[in-house]
This record gives structure tokens, sequence and C-alpha cells, in this order.
């Protein structure tokens, strides 16, 4: 792979994960209530569902244009795009590391206290339904960052966010038929 197809990888993803980290905690930082310090029982019904759906949107627009430019470069060159499977891992996996590490940073360095609320908040519903958390499952799920606490439905979202783009990049930007006249 060239340089500047990773490097044009590098720059698009930063992007979306960027984009995603902002748009996340602005969103979650507005829906903490203050007196509580916990999350409204009304947010929890779409709390786990927001990270991936927010992912799935930021990785098929952006990646839809960054994808595009990059078949659009390579064709204009007479080069070969990578095939599919390659690009949904390369990008899909650079999403994914990219957001897992820059949360966890976030979360290390800077706050814990989204993904303590959302813990938090988690084991009150339990026990307003008469459910008997365990203290020591609760503590562990307190102590990851958030982004790990719905790595299933971000992961989820960014193979589908890819998958879309990779799909209507390669529908917007197709290769140059040739014809003989």
């Amino acid at each position: 792979m060239k340089k500047e197809t990773l490097y044009y990888f590098l720059t698009w993803t930063t992007l979306t994960t960027l984009s995603y980290l902002i748009v996340q905690y602005y969103f979650l930082y507005s829906w903490l209530d203050a007196p509580s310090g916990l999350f409204r029982q009304d947010r929890m019904l779409v709390l786990p569902l927001f990270p991936g759906f927010l992912l799935f949107l930021l990785s098929a627009t952006i990646h839809t244009v960054a994808l595009y430019g990059y078949r659009k470069q390579l064709f204009r060159l007479g080069a070969v795009p990578l095939r599919w499977p390659w690009l949904l891992l390369l990008v899909s996996g650079a999403v994914f590391l990219s957001s897992w590490g820059l949360d966890t940073l976030y979360y290390s360095l800077i706050d814990k206290s989204v993904s303590q609320a959302y813990a938090n908040t988690v084991m009150q519903i339990a026990a307003g339904q008469g459910k008997a958390a365990n203290a020591q499952v609760a503590s562990a799920f307190a102590s990851l960052p958030f982004f790990t606490q719905n790595i299933f439905l971000n992961f989820l979202g960014i193979i589908m966010g890819t998958s879309v783009s990779l799909l209507a990049s390669k529908s917007l930007a197709s290769q140059p038929k040739l014809s003989l006249q």
C-alpha cells in the first residue's frame, strides 16, 4: 500500500473518530442530571444505541466522501483500488482502534464521570425492578470507558457504516469504461 493511501485513510479515520467523540460527549454531558449525577431513565432507552448509531452515521457519511475521492483519484491515475474486503477491514479496524484508544485515553486522563454515571444508572434501574445487582460486576462495569461499555453495538455501527460507505462510493466512482471508436 502506498504511503499516500495510508495517509489518506489515517486523515479520514482521525476526522471520524474526533467527530464521534466530540458529538458523543456533548450529548452525554447534556443528558446527565446535575443533582443526581445519573442519566434520566428516559435517556437510558436510547443511550446503549446512541454511540453505535452515531458511529454508523459518521462512518457512512465521512467515509463515503473519503472513499469516493480515493477511488476517483486512483482511476484517474490508472491504478486499481484495494478490494472491498480489505477496505472494509482497514477502515473499520482503524476507526474501531482509534475510537477505542482515544475514548480510553479520555477516560484515563480527563473524566470518568460518564462511564460511572452510566453504570450507576443501570444499577439503579435494576434495583428499581427488584433485581439485586452484584457489586463486583457493577464496579467492574463502572471502571470501563464508555466506548468499551457499549463495544458490541459500537463495532456493529462501524462495520455497517463502512459497508454503506463502500457501496455508495463504489456506485458513485466507478471505473471508466473504455470504448473503442
